[in-house]
């Protein structure tokens, strides 16, 4: 099965409304887009309750959701989770698949969505024992992670002939050559029937970059077409990892782009490539259109990746695309996936010339931090009711109140330690941060 070009839905955290979908989806048929997966890892009859049946309700919303995707051109792949780190009798028998009890839930899950118009899955074996730690991953696992697959397909053609699988496997990021001997097995394993393609994202998990000859490296090891999982503008793992994870409230930040991990020769290496969302729709509008553009561009001067984003915040926001430009520009990169795009930002830079007693420096940070003051406003009242205010409110407060924290603390104004605790408490990150301790 190829994927196509699209996006997936595919992080931790709230997921996306039915509402954010639609618009989603009929954004990539304008922008000429193909594809839409739904694997929002935090509902719980994705992964954690998957073998309940969906009720009449959400059958509904998937239905609506298929008719907009058939109108825009777009191809809903719906995923589900069979497997959990800690699923204990919830996941799918070792031993066997059809006659399973595990196996016919999954089976009726899938065959309810084909009756509401939507025929290409996405089985996910991501986030078990085999991928947290690699020594468990063997052939064994692999082969009842294909037998699954293939039996799945092969119920869901009875009902509809046009029906496809693909599989994102527990063995999903890294280089061919590094692969650990668990990883080849499993690898092997997952080879041994059915015919399906399988996800991958990259040399890591977040990948700054990904080349044509690491696809055909690893789809030549697994012994199966690839499609590539981008991670670059996924933002859940900062939540995670500063305690969401632990049931607390963690840290957050935008991430528009650019996306510039991907070479554009690995496109035509891959079975295709779904950009992984980040939790906030809009943002996740932006990245697309910018993306879309630089994929359509048939010469690489075509695909200059800032230019696209810049173009893609005019298209989103309208008028208001300078400021969100502004806004963006403190969040520009991935401090993962793409820290080699992130460089200084203009504000950086004259902190450091004033740093260094440079004439004039100073007056111009003080002026770019007045300026940087007052986003939030300006934003508030240019978006007014657009649905993407909501996503950019906490990225526009801690903006504002980390400027107030910085002139305070350059005038010697006795108010600054008080700005600078509460920007400390703030849950929104930016690059602005960093000039609190530069300054």
């Amino acid at each position: 099965m190829s994927v196509g070009l699209g996006v997936v839905e595919g992080f931790y955290g709230r997921p996306w409304s039915f509402g954010a979908r639609k618009r989603i989806v009929r954004l990539l048929g304008d922008v000429g887009l193909d594809t839409y997966g739904y694997a929002p890892k935090s509902d719980p009859l994705h992964r954690a309750r998957w073998w309940e049946p969906l009720g009449v309700d959400q059958l509904r919303a998937f239905e609506e959701l298929a008719s907009v995707a058939r109108d825009a051109g777009v191809r809903i792949v719906y995923g589900i989770a069979p497997e959990r780190l800690f699923g204990g009798r919830a996941n799918l028998k070792p031993g066997s698949t059809l006659g399973d009890a595990r196996f016919e839930q999954l089976v009726a899950r899938c065959v309810s969505l084909v009756a509401r118009g939507i025929a290409s899955f996405m089985l996910l074996f991501d986030d078990t024992w085999p991928t947290v730690v690699p020594r468990f991953a063997s052939s064994r696992i692999g082969e009842r992670h294909a037998a699954v697959a293939s039996a799945l397909v092969e119920r869901l053609r009875a009902v509809d002939p046009s029906a496809s699988v693909t599989v994102v496997p527990a063995i999903y990021s890294g280089r061919a050559s590094a692969l650990s001997a668990g990883a080849r097995a499993y690898l092997h394993g997952l080879a041994t029937k059915g015919d399906f393609s399988l996800a991958w994202t990259g040399p890591r998990i977040f990948s700054p970059y990904i080349t044509a000859r690491e696809v055909e490296a690893f789809a030549k090891a697994a012994g199966r077409a690839v499609w590539i999982w981008n991670n670059a503008i996924a933002n859940d793992w900062l939540p995670l990892a500063t305690g969401e994870a632990l049931g607390l409230a963690g840290r957050c930040r935008l991430c528009f782009g650019p996306v510039a991990n991907l070479a554009h020769g690995a496109i035509d290496a891959s079975s295709g490539v779904l950009l992984n969302g980040a939790r906030e729709p809009v943002v996740t509008e932006v990245a697309l259109t910018a993306w879309a553009e630089q994929v359509r561009a048939p010469t690489p001067a075509g695909r200059d990746a800032d230019a696209a984003l810049s173009r893609a915040l005019d298209r989103t926001f309208g008028n208001a695309g300078a400021l969100v430009a502004q806004l963006a520009e403190q969040v520009r990169g991935h401090p993962i996936a793409a820290a080699h795009v992130r460089g200084a930002r203009p504000i950086q830079e004259i902190a450091l010339r004033a740093r260094a007693g440079i004439p004039g420096a100073r007056s111009a940070l003080e002026s770019a931090l007045v300026e940087l003051a007052t986003l939030e406003s300006r934003l508030r009242g240019a978006l007014g009711g657009h649905p993407g205010w909501e996503d950019l409110e906490g990225t526009a407060a801690k903006v504002a109140l980390v400027s107030k924290a910085l002139l305070a603390k350059l005038r010697n104004d006795p108010d600054a330690k008080r700005l600078l605790k509460e920007t400390t408490a703030h849950r929104w990150s930016t690059s602005l941060d960093e000039l609190l301790h530069d300054l």
